[in-house]
């Protein structure tokens, strides 16, 4: 233990000043100003302060307390304590500056606080009594495991120290500030990052947190919430730092949750005031970020704003791009306000939409994009308009809108005093090019056009806006191009003329033209619309020649306009004297007296000459019924009468069905149906083929009992027929093939229609393709339907003739397996061979043309996507 003391005391050891004292060299302190020395020579002793010979000496003793120490002191006695070495008095100096108040022989009871020194709770005679507050090596006491050491703080000046601490609290430094954190305490030249150093009107010094400082301070100091660094300055705390996702206002009087990436200083909540990094702050739509000039000249709608220091700000809300103010805008957005309206003499101006360009019209809005302005209003000097004091715009041209005193030039391109030559003005005081003239490029001349433009674009016989009389213009409509002859019947680009021809309409598209004058023929229009130019005995059969009005035509006999009034066909040599009606149209008669048509009776298609109301014959939808033309619906063609539509007529049912006396036309059956057999006693039959007859009682059993007599005595019934009545005795049965039937008895069916089975009823079989089936599993066929055989009696199943691979034939349509497969007849496309009860089918070309008509060999060819077989010629045989 004493070890380290010496080794403590060593360590705070410095270099003795006062010469010849005895003490070891670098082994003095001071103690209220008065150097100590803490080790002697050999033979003496440290007694307050002064090295005094070791022998006989009552207050320092060895460890034993009885024999003399050497250098140092290992234990005190009387009214003595120990400090760094030595034994100190505690009345008189400097023993007195340490300890103010004894305790036991060797012990101070209690240290001077008051000078910077604090109590060892675990001082004895052997052990410092007192520590100085600015020690910080300190006293050890115990060895090894059990060592524990009491410690001052580096530059402390008072201190106190709590029943279980080692290390003393500092309560104010000697130099420098005093720092509390997590309930230690240090004296620090400068406050650590979070803290300022703090100078009370005591000059006592303290660091103080920048966020939640000591409250009592004077001056006193409110402390910023989130600061993490701080300076403090004429009684003024600013925060530089917050933490994270903080930012500090400028002023450093707050900190506000700000994680903007560059931002320096925030004035509020994510709205940034200065950024880091040589960026400025950027405010859009009420948010702020950081970025470089050019980022934020680079961005449509913002512009760098001067001043200490540079932002970034948005133009005016129509600003595509500005220079120096939001309203000094370079170009615009393409928004209404698209125009750019520079101001006089400068490159910025501001937003306008087209009306906002004209200013009293002295600027006209300009739909060239400029590349770096986009679209601007121009002046009217600045469009090519020439002494043009205001104008206007419309979507396709620029023209003068005013000229005081003067004419609009052609195209109103100017203003002139006179019309350039080859021009005069109308009413509307505008200068415009005479026919056969246009206005050259700047609309200043008037230039000459082809000679068969009546109007055109340039010079050139293809700049052709419009034609003169006899030409057509060979472009689709809204286009220049060429003007073409009426009368060119080779023409040009797919138009052509016709020959002879003096005015002309042209076609939609590329084609020849409809004639509408001749030069000097006569002008024939053919049935299918087409149009010539002929001599008059050129006009040919049922056409004569005559003049309509001022043009010369072929007129047709048959013209209501021009020719023989509701003629159909005529004869004609030429001219209108010789034109002769050789038939009237439909629903007319000639009269041969005087070579006119007359109207036939309602209805008629073809009357007798000498009484028109004598039909012969009837229009499309009328029936001839004797000499009238009746519609056909209802009685209208009389009893026993029905109307065909196949001749027109209204025919008798008993001509078609003997003994019928109601019957109609069935256009599905395409012939008529009788309806009543009359009183004679026969009875109205109807096949299952919808064919009706008239017959007698025995008419009915037609040898396989397919009908019965109904209730009424009047009527054949199919067996299966359950719509005829709402009796039940004139019902048949669903799906009933033949039957009998009782008087006032429904029908009891004997035998069902193919795929049923059954006796007093019929259900479907449930086996694919039966004839009949078994009534006990109707899975199973007893017999096939055409076009199928059965297999095996056992399995009831029914196969396709054509089926290979269960034992049918290629192409046989028709087949029987009792008790062998035999072919009864061969599919189209195939030809059949061999016996007639046992056909062999050989494919043939589909395309019998294929081969020229002759036999070919034919190779299958699978096509389409659903893979159906196709047949053709593969080969030819030499002819």
């Amino acid at each position: 233990m004493l070890l380290a003391i010496y080794l403590a005391v060593g360590a705070l050891a410095i270099e003795c000043k006062t010469s010849g004292n005895n003490c070891f060299a670098g082994q003095c302190d001071t103690v209220g100003g008065t150097e100590i020395c803490m080790r002697c020579q050999t033979g003496r002793v440290p007694i307050n302060g002064v090295c005094a010979e070791a022998a006989n000496n009552d207050k320092c003793k060895d460890t034993n307390g009885s024999t003399d120490a050497d250098q140092t002191c290992k234990k005190c006695l009387l009214e003595t304590f120990m400090y760094k070495g030595g034994c100190y008095e505690i009345a008189n100096s400097p023993g007195s500056i340490i300890c103010s108040q004894k305790g036991a022989a060797g012990v101070c009871q209690t240290c001077n606080a008051a000078n910077g020194y604090f109590t060892n709770p675990e001082a004895a005679a052997a052990v410092d009594s007192c520590i100085s507050c600015g020690d910080a090596t300190g006293v050890t006491i115990g060895e090894n495991d059990n060592a524990k050491t009491y410690k001052g703080i580096a530059g402390c000046k008072t201190c106190t120290i709590s029943d279980s601490a080692t290390t003393a609290t500092c309560t104010e430094c000697a130099t420098g500030f005093l720092h509390t954190s997590s309930g230690s305490t240090s004296c620090v030249t400068t406050c650590p990052k979070g803290y300022f150093g703090h100078t009370d009107s005591n000059s006592k010094k303290t660091c103080q947190s920048c966020s939640t400082p000591t409250s009592g301070l004077t001056p006193s100091v409110t402390g910023i919430p989130g600061c993490t660094s701080c300076t403090y300055t004429s009684s003024t705390l600013k925060c530089t730092a917050c933490g994270e996702g903080k930012k500090p206002n400028k002023e450093g009087t707050r900190c506000f949750d700000c994680s903007i990436s560059g931002c320096a200083y925030c004035s509020g909540a994510g709205k940034c005031e200065e950024c880091d990094g040589g960026k400025i702050v950027k405010t859009a739509a009420g948010v702020t970020s950081c970025v470089t000039e050019e980022g934020c000249t680079g961005t449509e709608g913002f512009f760098v704003k001067d001043g200490t220091p540079k932002t970034c700000v948005a133009c005016n809300e129509n600003c595509k791009t500005c220079s120096g103010a939001a309203t000094a805008c370079t170009s615009c957005k393409d928004t209404d306000m698209i125009y750019l309206k520079k101001e006089a003499d400068s490159d910025t101006g501001t937003c306008v939409d087209a009306n906002g360009c004209t200013n009293g019209n002295t600027y006209y809005a300009d739909d060239t994009v400029d590349p770096t302005s986009g679209k601007l209003c121009r002046k009217c000097a600045e469009g090519g308009l020439k002494d043009c004091a205001t104008c206007v715009k419309s979507a396709d041209d620029l023209v003068c809108k005013e000229c005081t005193g003067k004419k609009f030039g052609l195209n109103k391109k100017s203003c002139v005093s006179q019309c350039p030559v080859n021009s005069q003005a109308g009413d509307d005081n505008v200068c415009k090019c005479n026919d056969g003239f246009t206005p050259n490029a700047d609309s200043s001349a008037c230039t000459q056009c082809h000679s068969s433009c009546l109007t055109c674009s340039a010079a050139g016989d293809s700049k052709c806006k419009s034609c003169k009389d006899g030409y057509f213009l060979g472009v689709t409509s809204g286009q220049t191009g060429k003007c073409i002859s009426c009368g060119d019947a080779t023409g040009s680009g797919g138009w052509t003329g016709v020959t002879g021809c003096a005015k002309c309409t042209k076609p939609a598209a590329p084609g020849t033209v409809t004639c509408d004058e001749c030069t000097t023929d006569y002008l024939k229009t053919e049935s299918a619309g087409t149009t010539s130019c002929v001599t008059a005995d050129k006009c040919g059969e049922g056409f004569f020649a005559t003049t309509v009005g001022s043009v010369k035509k072929c007129v047709s006999c048959n013209d209501n306009n021009n020719g023989i009034t509701d003629c159909g066909e005529c004869t004609a040599s030429g001219n209108a004297e010789a034109a002769t009606c050789s038939a009237c149209q439909a629903g007319y008669v000639k009269d041969q007296t005087n070579n006119e048509c007359k109207p036939c009776g309602t209805g008629c298609s073809a009357c007798s000459a000498s009484n028109q109301q004598e039909c012969i014959a009837c229009l499309e939808g009328k029936y001839l019924n004797g000499n009238a033309c009746v519609d056909g619906t209802g009685d209208t063609c009389g009893q026993g009468k029905y109307a065909d539509p196949t001749t027109n007529e209204c025919k008798n049912c008993a001509t078609d069905i003997p003994e019928c006396t109601a019957c109609t036309y069935s256009d599905s059956l395409q012939k008529p149906v009788c309806s009543n057999c009359g009183s004679g006693g026969k009875l109205l039959r109807i096949d299952l083929d919808g064919t009706t007859t008239c017959v007698n009682d025995a008419g009915c059993a037609d040898g396989n009992t397919h009908f019965v007599i109904d209730e009424s005595g009047k009527k054949c019934l199919l067996c299966n027929d359950t719509t005829t009545s709402s009796t039940d005795a004139n019902k048949g049965v669903d799906h009933c093939k033949t039957c009998t039937k009782a008087n006032t008895q429904k029908p009891v069916c004997s035998a069902c229609l193919d795929g049923y089975y059954g006796t007093t009823s019929c259900t479907a079989c449930t086996g694919a393709n039966c004839a009949t089936c078994n009534d006990s599993d109707p899975s199973k066929c007893v017999s096939c339907k055409p076009g199928f055989f059965l297999k095996d009696a056992s399995t009831g199943e029914c196969v396709p003739c054509d089926n290979v691979d269960k034992g049918g034939r290629e192409g046989c349509s028709a087949c029987s397996n009792n008790p062998t497969f035999k072919c009864a007849d061969c599919r189209a496309n195939y030809n059949p061979s061999g016996e007639e009860t046992n056909l062999t089918c050989t494919k043939v070309c589909e395309d019998k043309t294929a081969c020229g008509g002759t036999a070919g060999a034919c190779g299958a060819i699978v096509v389409g996507g659903d893979g159906s077989m196709k047949y053709y010629c593969s080969q030819c045989r030499q002819q």
